[in-house]
Order: structure tokens, then C-alpha cells, then sequence
């Protein structure tokens, strides 16, 4: 399989963890000495080869200091074999790796309730890692499906899961790792990478409807959701998704997206969120509101959402507020709202068009908010 690593600089932190300020993020840089920086558009960087050692005191880790949600992302390392002690070394992301057991692969998948993980299957090698031999481990991440790999020597381990037939191997929410639990081990790159354009046309930014687990739950396919069909559209490449489940607007979700910015900056942001936010209205206002602000500074165009009604929750002093916000904010917006809602009953869902739960779309809802974009932003296509 054909590995691209172009356009974005990253850095990832040794044993420790650094929080990203507003000035960390604009500047590009961690003001920390004890950092590594990736490759970047296939040139080398000033990363300087490391020594990983486990003496029983400590488990050497690469982590990444950001949680990442995009769709499309790799990450992998090189590295060799320094003695002839056996080697253990896990690498992946918080809720999806793969840990190389001596001559073996086991991989580990989100569970049901992504909170933790739990053992996919184990894969046999030919033989165990040899010293003094070069090796690359790692994932890539598309839209359609996940691949772990182990190359190097003799060994040339790939196993791919496709997301409708796995979609908790697919999830991957968390930091990209890589962590040494035991062995001494020779680092001499570190790379996560995207096959998103630098300057794509859309971003888009969600919940769990640009997730969509939940249709894999209720036996449909994710590529039924409205971001897939809108990205084959216009080049998967040209539309950069980040989307995580339960995702609501707050401080840590803004600074992702501050963050994501300086890596791929769109002409149009579509801020598809905010039905995580009925029980916090004041955090939707004041971060949305700071999030338009950041990306016209940016030059972006920012593009909100209407939301949709759900159980529990007061119409008026949650999803109407939410909306009349939007429509009265004097900014571009799509109206799912409209697209999935009775006209007769703003709080009812129309008919064939929401999960059994009474919160997601179904494919006939995705469709509706697709044909939605049509009418409401057609320059996006």
C-alpha cells in the first residue's frame, strides 16, 4: 500500500504532556525543550535520532499532545532493535492500537461504550523482530477504513479493517502513541501526516451526526452520512472532517479547531454543532461566538447550523434559542432544523427521518440535510 506523507508539521512530547495555549497554537511552536518534530512535506525536519530504553522504572512514550478527530490521518515510526532482548511496543491511538508481543500483533478496538479498549484479534509474525534492523509501524486512517501496518525485513504485516464492517477499530478517538514497554529501541522518525489538501475548500466540524456510529448501531452504512457524500463531491481530499460523538461547543473543542486551522486552512468552515449544548446554552454562545471570530480573523468563512429537537429538553429554551441564535447571527448557516422537522411541529422529527433513539438521523435524514446544503449553500459546490 502506498504511503503519502505531505503538508503538516506536528510535534509530539516525550514521558510528558504540554497544554496548547492560544499562543502555542498561532506560533506553531511548544515552548518545551523536550519535544520531537515530525517530517514535514517529505523533508527532514531537525529530528534527531532517540533512544528508548525500559529499565523497569518507566514505559518511554511519544504522545501527542492534542486529542485528534479528523477522518484522514497516518502516523508511524521507524525504528531498530538495539540489543537481544525482546521487544514490546504498542502505537495507535487512545481507543484503537496495536501492540507487537515478540512475534505476534495483538489489535485492540474501542468498546461499546468508548471509554476503553479491548482486545480485536491476535495476528502471528513469521519470527520476532530482529536487531539492527530497520522497521515502520503504524495506521492509516481514511474516511472508508483503517489500516495497521508492520514492515521491515522479512516482516510485512498489513490488516485492514473497513469501517462498515469494524466501525469501533474505526473510531480512533484520542492521541496518536507510541509507547515501549519493554526492550531498548533506536527511534528515527516519528511521522503523522493527511492526505488533506493544505488549503481545502470545506472544513467541517461535528458531533456524533458527522461521526456516525450510530448508523452502523441501527444497520446502515456511514457512507450514508451527509459529509461523506458531500466530500465525494467535491474531492475527499479538498474536504477536511474532524467529528467526534458527544462532541458539545466549549473551550477544548475551539482550541482543536484554532489548532486544525493553522494545519488546513479552508475558504468555508461548517460548524455543525451545538445539539451537545442544551444543557450548557451560555458555553454554545460564548464559544461559537469566539470560534466566528477566530476564523474571520483567519480569513475563513465560518458556516453554522440549525439543530434538532431531542428528548428531554424544553424546545424553547434550548434547540429555539440555539436557532434563533444562528439565524439572527448574521452569518451563513445551513437549516437542518428545517430539513428534518415537521412544519407543523418545530420539535417533532418528520416522519423515517431520526433512530429509534430519537437523536440521529437516519439515511433518509442524512439525505434530507444533504439536499439542505443544496439549497442553502450551493457555492460550496
Amino acid at each position: 500500500m502506498k504511503i503519502l506523507f505531505k503538508y503538516l508539521l506536528f510535534t509530539i512530547i516525550i514521558n510528558s504532556f504540554y497544554s496548547c495555549t492560544d499562543e502555542n497554537l498561532n506560533s506553531g511552536e511548544i515552548n518545551n525543550n523536550n519535544y520531537i518534530k515530525f517530517l514535514y512535506n517529505d523533508q527532514t525536519s531537525d529530528f534527531k535520532s532517540t533512544d528508548l530504553n525500559n529499565n523497569g522504572t518507566n514505559k518511554p512514550i511519544l504522545v501527542f499532545d492534542q486529542d485528534l478527530y479528523m477522518l484522514d490521518i497516518s502516523f508511524f515510526t521507524e525504528f531498530e532493535i538495539l540489543d537481544d532482548e525482546s521487544v514490546v511496543i504498542s502505537t495507535g491511538k487512545s481507543l484503537g492500537f496495536i501492540k507487537l508481543v515478540n512475534d505476534k500483533i495483538e489489535v485492540y478496538k474501542s468498546n461499546f461504550n468508548l471509554n476503553s479498549t479491548e482486545l480485536n484479534e491476535k495476528i502471528d509474525l513469521p519470527h520476532s523482530l530482529k536487531k539492527n534492523t530497520a522497521y515502520t509501524i503504524g495506521f492509516i486512517k481514511t474516511l472508508n477504513g483503517l489500516t495497521f501496518f508492520l514492515k521491515g525485513g522479512s516482516i510485512s504485516f498489513e490488516k485492514y479493517y473497513a469501517i462498515d464492517a469494524d466501525v469501533f477499530q474505526n473510531v480512533m478517538r484520542g492521541k496518536p502513541f507510541f509507547e515501549l514497554h519493554s526492550g531498548s529501541i533506536r527511534i528515527h522518525k516519528s511521522t503523522i501526516s493527511s492526505d488533506y489538501n493544505r488549503e481545502p475548500k470545506v472544513s467541517i466540524y461535528g458531533d456524533s451526526f458527522i461521526e456516525g456510529i450510530d448508523l452502523n448501531t441501527f444497520g446502515s452504512s456511514l457512507n450514508s452520512r451527509w459529509c461523506v457524500r458531500f466530500a465525494n463531491e467535491i474531492g475527499t481530499d479538498n474536504c477536511f472532517i474532524d467529528g467526534k460523538g458527544g462532541e458539545s461547543v466549549s473551550k477544548e473543542w475551539l482550541n482543536r479547531l484554532k489548532l486544525e486551522s493553522t494545519w488546513f486552512k479552508s475558504k468555508y468552515v461548517i460548524l455543525c454543532m451545538g445539539t451537545n449544548n442544551y444543557k450548557s446554552i451560555n458555553d454554545y454562545v460564548e464559544y461559537m461566538s469566539q470560534a466566528i471570530t477566530y476564523l474571520k480573523k483567519n480569513n475563513q468563512i465560518p458556516i453554522l447550523v440549525t439543530v434538532t429537537p431531542r428528548p428531554g429538553f424544553e424546545y424553547n429554551s434550548t434547540v429555539g434559542k440555539i436557532n434563533n441564535w444562528v439565524i439572527t447571527s448574521g452569518e451563513k448557516y445551513i437549516d437542518f432544523h428545517k430539513a428534518l422537522t415537521k412544519q407543523e411541529n418545530v420539535n417533532q422529527w418528520r416522519d423515517g427521518y431520526v433512530q429509534p433513539d430519537a437523536i440521529h438521523p437516519t439515511v433518509k435524514g442524512y439525505e434530507a440535510m444533504y439536499d439542505q446544503i443544496k439549497k442553502d449553500c450551493i457555492f460550496l459546490f
